[in-house]
């Protein structure tokens, strides 16, 4: 579990959120770990290739981060082929053949 300020904006309190796999206390850049579940998400076949993934707000949601956070998280993944995205129309998932080496 992890704390976060409630969506109310109150700032006088944190509320517990479940653990979406991020670890918040954790030295890697939020981004990646980010990119690490959604790359996953699409490597087990939960997006299938060539289908929309989630927003970038709904992802934001269910992270508890920042949309700019899944917004570099996105472009990480674009650099390496996993999505590709379309203005004003979302990301989609790339088809595996598409996938370039990881490069840390």
């Amino acid at each position: 579990m992890g704390l976060r300020r409630p969506v109310d904006g109150r700032k006088d309190r944190l509320v517990r959120v479940p653990d979406r796999g991020i670890g918040m206390s954790n030295r890697r850049k939020r981004y990646r770990e980010v990119a690490d579940v959604i790359r996953d998400r699409i490597a087990r076949g939960e997006w299938r290739p060539r289908s929309q993934i989630p927003s970038q707000t709904e992802m934001a949601k269910e992270f508890g981060l920042s949309g700019g956070t899944v917004s570099d998280a996105i472009a990480h993944l674009r650099e390496r082929g996993y999505v590709w995205t379309l203005p004003h129309k979302g990301s989609y998932a790339r088809p595996a053949e598409d996938w370039r080496e990881e490069h840390s």
